[in-house]
C-alpha cells in the first residue's frame, strides 16, 4: 500500500531561535518565516499560518514554486512557532521539496532531484 503521508526533513530551531530571542521586532509568524527562509513577495509564495488549541502556538506553512532552478521545482516549509506576547521561539522546523517533470520524484519528498 502506497502513503499519501509527504516526507519531511527536519531541521534544528536552534540557530533560528539564537537569531530571534531577544528581537522584539518580530510581530507575525510570516515575520517568522521570513527568517528560516527568505522568500520574494510574489505569486509564487503561498504563505499560511493558524493558531493552534495550545495558546500562542501557532503551525506556519510556506510553498515556494515554480523556482528558478534546473531540477527543484518547490519547497515547502511547516514551522511550529510560540510566542510570550514579546518574542518568538520556533519548536519545530519541516522542509520537503517536489522536482520538476521528469528530474526526479514530483511528490513532496526528500530525495534529491537530478
Amino acid at each position: 500500500m502506497n502513503s499519501c503521508r509527504s516526507k519531511y526533513e527536519v531541521v534544528s530551531p536552534q540557530s533560528v531561535n539564537d537569531s530571534i530571542r531577544y528581537d522584539v521586532s518580530i510581530m507575525s509568524p510570516a515575520e517568522v518565516m521570513r527568517v528560516i527562509y527568505l522568500f520574494p513577495d510574489n505569486n509564487s509564495v503561498v504563505l499560511d499560518w493558524k493558531q493552534l488549541k495550545k495558546p500562542n502556538t501557532y503551525k506556519i506553512t510556506l510553498v515556494h514554486s515554480n523556482l528558478e532552478d534546473d531540477s527543484v521545482e518547490a519547497y515547502k516549509y511547516i514551522v511550529y512557532a510560540e510566542y510570550n506576547g514579546m518574542t518568538w521561539r520556533v519548536t519545530k522546523i519541516k522542509r520537503t521539496h517536489r522536482c520538476w517533470e521528469n528530474r526526479g520524484h514530483t511528490r513532496w519528498g526528500i530525495k534529491k532531484c537530478y
